[in-house]
C-alpha cells in the first residue's frame, strides 16, 4: 500500500504518455527553483548516465567549437564530475577560460590550489572551476567526499620549511616555522587560473588603495634575477682565467635563461655535457661548466651594498669583474679539470653582501664556474641573483612601514596565536619568477616560504576570483589586483583584505573548502564579513595538523614530555588562561611547568573542553563544486580528558582528576604545595586519533594567614571557608580565628569580660585574640538599647594589650554615658 500526501495527485497513464507533475503548496503556489540558488541548494540530475555516455556527449559538444576542441584532451576528463548541461550554460568566454585552466592544471607539476570567491558569484561558475582545481590527477570518477573538518592529512608543511621545504607524513602536531614575503613588483606570475601571464603589481596596487606615498630616494634594484639570460660553456675546454674578465669575447658561447644545468628536471636551460675521457669505459662528464652575464650599473655608489644570492651543485667560484667574491668546495684558482672537495647537496644556496666599490659605473661582468664532485655526478645546477640595496632601505622599500603591512602581519600573528606555527617575515624577495612549472622554495635572505604577489586575474566581474593559493609545499598566494571595488573597501579595519589573506593562507596550510555556506567558518568557498579570521572549525583543523600554541618550545615535539614542558607565565595570586589548546591525536600529552612555587602555595588547575555551537553543521565541498548540507559535528566530546599535578621530577603524581564524563571540565582546586620548587601540570586524552580543543586555567595563590590557619587544622572538606561553622556552636570560622578559638571544639566559647575601669567615669571590657590573625578591619560599637548602635573609635590610651599565653589580652576603656552599655565587635574580612 502506498500513502501519498494530500497535495499530490496520482495519475495512472499509458507507458508511452509523457507525465509532467507539479508539486504544489496551498499557501505558496508552485515551488519553482530560482536562478539565484545558493551553492548548497543546487539541483543535480536525478540520474547519472554511464561514464562513457557522458564522455561521448562532451566529445560531440566540443566538435562544433574549434577553440574548445583544441583543448579536448583537458576537458574530456571533466565529464565524470561536471555535467555537460552546467558547462553549456556558461558564457563562451568562461568556457574557454575553464578549458585553459584545465590545460594548465593537467600539465603542471605544481601542487593543486584553491580559489577564493567574492559573494554573489554564480554557482555554475564555481562548480566548473572546482571540478578542475582540486583534481590531482584528473580522472573520470567523482571525488570521494572527505569526512567533516576539511584538511589534507598528508599535505602539510614540515617542521621547518625554510631552506628545505618538505612534508612530514602521518605524524600530527609537528610544530612548523615558515617565513613569508612579498613578491617583488615586476616579478612574472604565470596565469595559473586562466588569466594572462603578467608581472606582479601587488605592492603598487596596495599603495594606491591605502594612499601610500613612498619616500624619495634610490630604489632597491634587481640587476640579475632568476630567469635572466646567461652565456654558458660546457664543452670540457680549458678556459684559463681570461674568461672571467669584462673584455672576454663570449659571443660564440650558447645562452639561455636560468636556472641552468642538467639532471634535476627543474632547469630552464639544459647545458649538457661531454665525455671528457672517451678512452675510459662509460661517460666521464666534464668537471667544469662556465657561466657569464654582463650588466650595466649606472652609478653603484648610490647603493649602500649589493646582495648576491646563488644556487649551485656541487662546487662553485663566483667572480665580479674578474675578482673572486665567493668560493665553495673548491681550492683557490681551480683548474678546468678539478673536481670538488665535497658537496652541499642538490640546489644548495648561499647569500653574501658585496661592497658597492666592487662594481664599476657602466658595464660589469658576473662570472661563475660550477664543478662536479666526480665524473659520474648526475646533475649540474646554477642560478644567481644580484640586488642593489640603497641606504636606509631606499624609496619605500621598507614594506613594514606601509599601513597595509599590518593587515598581513595580523593574519600571521593570529594563526600563530592559535597553532604550533611560527612565522618570520622575510623582507627580501629576489624576484624569482612564478611559472607553470616552478614555485621557488624559501631561502633565508632570498625569499619566503610563503610568497604573496598579485596581478590581473578577472577584475570585478567574470568569475570574480578574489585570490588563489597553492597547497603545501608551494604555499604561494596570488591576489587579484584588478578587483579594486572589493579591496578598496577598507571598512572594519580592512576586513575584506584580512579575511581573504587568512582564508587563502589556510589553503597554503592544507585546509580545504568546507560547507555549508552559513558564514560560520573562514574556509567556506565565499568570503564572509560576519567575523574576522579563523573560526572554531578552522582552528580545530590547524591544531590537528600543527599542534597548539605551546607546541613551539624547541625543535623537538615540544611539550609532550616534562623536559619540554611549556612554562606558564604566572605570578603568585594571579590566574593564567589560554583558549584553543589541544590534544591533537592519540599520542599527544601536554605538559606545563610552574616555576618557583613557594611552600604552602595553592595551585588550582582546570581544563574546559571547547563548547560546540548549537546546531553546528559542516561537511565537504562536493566534487562538482556544489556545497554539501553538512552534518552535526561535536567538537566537545572527542577525548575524555584527564589532568594531574606532578612533582619536580615530572613523574610522581601528587593529585589528579579524571572522573568527569567526556566533554566535561576537569579540575584540581587549591592543591597545597608541600615544598617549594617546580611543579608540572599534565593534560592527557584517550585513544581517539582526533583533535580535542580545550581551554586551560591555572591559578597560583599564596594563602592568606587565615587560609594557613584553616589549612593547619585539617577542617572537614567544604568547611574551611570564613563563614563556615564546622562545630555548630554558632561561632563562624573567621570569629574563631580572630579570637583564638578552635573551630572544631563546640564548647570553646568566646571569653569576654566587662567591669568598671580605673577611672569612675569609664567602663572597661576585655577579650582575648589571636595575635597573628590578620583581618581587613575591626570595629567597636556601643548601644544602651540594643537597637541603636554607634561606632566607637578608641584612642591609643584607651587600649591596653598584654600577652596571655599563646593569645593576647585586649582591654578597652569606654566612657560611661549611661548606667548600662552594650558593646559589640565587628570583624570585616574578604577572602
Amino acid at each position: 500500500m502506498i500513502f501519498l500526501p494530500k497535495n499530490l495527485l496520482l495519475l495512472t497513464l499509458p507507458v508511452a504518455t509523457t507525465l509532467v507533475v507539479f508539486v504544489t503548496n496551498s499557501k505558496q503556489g508552485p515551488i519553482i527553483p530560482t536562478p539565484k540558488e545558493s551553492l548548497d541548494q543546487k539541483i543535480r540530475p536525478k540520474s547519472s548516465p554511464h561514464p562513457l555516455a557522458k564522455r561521448i556527449q562532451w566529445k560531440n559538444y566540443l566538435q562544433n567549437r574549434p577553440q574548445l576542441q583544441a583543448l579536448e584532451d583537458n576537458l574530456l576528463p571533466l565529464s565524470g564530475r561536471l555535467p555537460l548541461e552546467q558547462f553549456e550554460a556558461l558564457e563562451p568566454e568562461m568556457q574557454l577560460r575553464i578549458a585553459q585552466f584545465a590545460q594548465q592544471r593537467s600539465n603542471s607539476p605544481l601542487p593543486p590550489f584553491s580559489m577564493c570567491w567574492a559573494p554573489g558569484v554564480a554557482p555554475e561558475v564555481i562548480a566548473a572551476f572546482h571540478a578542475v582545481e582540486d583534481s590531482e590527477p584528473i580522472g573520470d570518477d567523482p571525488g570521494t567526499p572527505q569526512p567533516a573538518t576539511q584538511f589534507s592529512e598528508n599535505e602539510r608543511w614540515g617542521r621547518t620549511a625554510t631552506f628545505n621545504s618538505f612534508l612530514e607524513l602521518i605524524e600530527q602536531g609537528k610544530p612548523t616555522t615558515l617565513t613569508w614575503s612579498f613578491v617583488a613588483d615586476g616579478t612574472s606570475i604565470f596565469g595559473f587560473n586562466g588569466e594572462p601571464t603578467s608581472d606582479s603589481d601587488l605592492i603598487e596596487f596596495l599603495d594606491g588603495v591605502y594612499g601610500e606615498s613612498p619616500s624619495q630616494g634610490p630604489e632597491t634594484t634587481m640587476y640579475l634575477q632568476s630567469g635572466d639570460i646567461w652565456k654558458y660553456l660546457a664543452d670540457g675546454s680549458d678556459q684559463g682565467t681570461n674568461w672571467r674578465e669584462i673584455d672576454f669575447d663570449d659571443s660564440s658561447w650558447p645562452s639561455g635563461p636560468s636556472q641552468l644545468g642538467y639532471g634535476d628536471g627543474d632547469e630552464a636551460t639544459n647545458v649538457g655535457y661531454i665525455d671528457a675521457d672517451p678512452n675510459t669505459t662509460g661517460i666521464q662528464k666534464n668537471p667544469t661548466t662556465y657561466f657569464r652575464s654582463t650588466i650595466n650599473i649606472e652609478d653603484p655608489t648610490i647603493f649602500e651594498n649589493f646582495t648576491l644570492n646563488y644556487l649551485f651543485d656541487d662546487g662553485i667560484v663566483v667572480y665580479v669583474n674578474g675578482e673572486e667574491v665567493a668560493r665553495v668546495n673548491l681550492a683557490s684558482n681551480p683548474s678546468f679539470d678539478d673536481y670538488t672537495s665535497g658537496s652541499d647537496g642538490d640546489n644548495a644556496t648561499r647569500s653574501l653582501t658585496l661592497a658597492s666599490s666592487i662594481f664599476h659605473a657602466g658595464t660589469n661582468t658576473i662570472a661563475a664556474e660550477v664543478h662536479q664532485t666526480n665524473s659520474r655526478s648526475s646533475d649540474v645546477s646554477f642560478d644567481l641573483t644580484l640586488t642593489g640595496n640603497p641606504p636606509g632601505g631606499g624609496r619605500g622599500d621598507d614594506l613594514t612601514a606601509r599601513s597595509w603591512f599590518a593587515i598581513f602581519q595580523q593574519v600571521f600573528d593570529n594563526i600563530s596565536a592559535h597553532t604550533g606555527i611560527t612565522y618570520v617575515y622575510e623582507p627580501n624577495d629576489d624576484g624569482a619568477n612564478m611559472t607553470q612549472n616552478n614555485l621557488p622554495s624559501g631561502s633565508l635572505g632570498v625569499r619566503g616560504d610563503i610568497r604573496i604577489g598579485g596581478h590581473y586575474i578577472d577584475g570585478d566581474s567574470g568569475s570574480n576570483t578574489l585570490a588563489y593559493n597553492f597547497s603545501p609545499s608551494g604555499g604561494d598566494m596570488v591576489i587579484d589586483t584588478s578587483n579594486a571595488s572589493f579591496y578598496g573597501d577598507l571598512s572594519r579595519d580592512s576586513l575584506n583584505l584580512r579575511n581573504v589573506v587568512e582564508h587563502e593562507h589556510g589553503h597554503g596550510l592544507a585546509l580545504d573548502h568546507i560547507c555549508p555556506i552559513n558564514q560560520t567558518k573562514l574556509m567556506e568557498p565565499f568570503i564572509s564579513r560576519r567575523f574576522r579570521g579563523l573560526q572554531l572549525d578552522d582552528i580545530f583543523s590547524l591544531n590537528r595538523l600543527y599542534g597548539d600554541y605551546f607546541e613551539k618550545q624547541n625543535s623537538q615535539r615540544n611539550n609532550d614530555t616534562p623536559n619540554n614542558a611549556a612554562r606558564i607565565p604566572i605570578s603568585p595570586n594571579s590566574v593564567y588562561q589560554r583558549d584553543y589548546l589541544s590534544i591533537d591525536d592519540n599520542t599527544d600529552v601536554d605538559y606545563f611547568l610552574l616555576e618557583g612555587v613557594a611552600p604552602g602555595d595553592l595551585i588550582t588547575f582546570r581544563i574546559h573542553p571547547v563548547a560546540t555551537p548549537d546546531g553546528f553543521l559542516e561537511g565537504p565541498q562536493n566534487a562538482d563544486g556544489s556545497c554539501s548540507a553538512g552534518s552535526q559535528y561535536d567538537f566537545t566530546s572527542i577525548h575524555d580528558l584527564g589532568i594531574a599535578i606532578l612533582s619536580a621530577d615530572g613523574q610522581t603524581v601528587l593529585s589528579e582528576a579524571s572522573a568527569a564524563f567526556i566533554g566535561q571540565s576537569e579540575e584540581i582546586v587549591s592543591f597545597e604545595a608541600s615544598q617549594g620548587g617546580n611543579y608540572y601540570l599534565k593534560v592527557a586524552g584517550d585513544s581517539s586519533n582526533n583533535c580535542q580543543l580545550y581551554s586551560l586555567e591555572v591559578a597560583l595563590t599564596t594563602p592568606s594567614p587565615y587560609q594557613q590557619w584553616a589549612s593547619s587544622l585539617s577542617l572537614p572538606e567544604g568547611q574551611a571557608g570564613p563563614n563556615q561553622d564546622p562545630d555548630n556552636d554558632g561561632i563562624l570560622n573567621i570569629q574563631e580565628y580572630y579570637f583564638g578559638l578552635s573551630p572544631l571544639v563546640a564548647n570553646d566559647h568566646l571569653k569576654m569580660t566587662s567591669g568598671p575601669a580605673q577611672t569612675e567615669d569609664h567602663f572597661s571590657f576585655t577579650f582575648s585574640r589571636n595575635p597573628e590573625a590578620i583581618v581587613d578591619r575591626v570595629t567597636y560599637e556601643m548601644s544602651s538599647t540594643l537597637s541603636d548602635w554607634s561606632e566607637f573609635v578608641p584612642t591609643a590610651d584607651q587600649i591596653t594589650i598584654s600577652p596571655s599565653g599563646d593569645l593576647e589580652q585586649v582591654t578597652i576603656s569606654i566612657p560611661k554615658n549611661q548606667n548600662q552599655q552594650y558593646v559589640r565587635i565587628g570583624i570585616y574580612f574578604t577572602e
